[in-house]
């Protein structure tokens, strides 16, 4: 089961809640860090608690981001045509 962390450290389920491929979860990870930063840039500095509470959550992203990285592999199969 893959796990994502909250803003406490804590691990969560994954929102499919069941076992899925590495990858998958860092591209979910990308997307929500993206939309952290979309909402951080939107949100007036005025909004203190609402810009420190997404910048908590953007740094626990970032680094799940660099504990979660996908082996970047060459393909196992080879298709040869003849």
């Amino acid at each position: 089961m893959a796990l994502i962390p909250d803003v406490r450290g804590r691990a969560l389920r994954s929102p499919a809640g069941d076992e899925r491929e590495p990858r998958g979860d860092y591209l979910q990870l990308l997307s929500e860090k993206t939309a952290i930063e979309r909402m951080l840039a939107e949100t007036p500095e005025e909004d203190v608690l609402d810009r420190a509470s997404l910048r908590a959550r953007l740094n626990v992203v970032e680094a799940a981001l660099t504990a979660s990285k996908p082996d970047e592999q060459e393909p196992r199969g080879c298709f040869r045509s003849r």
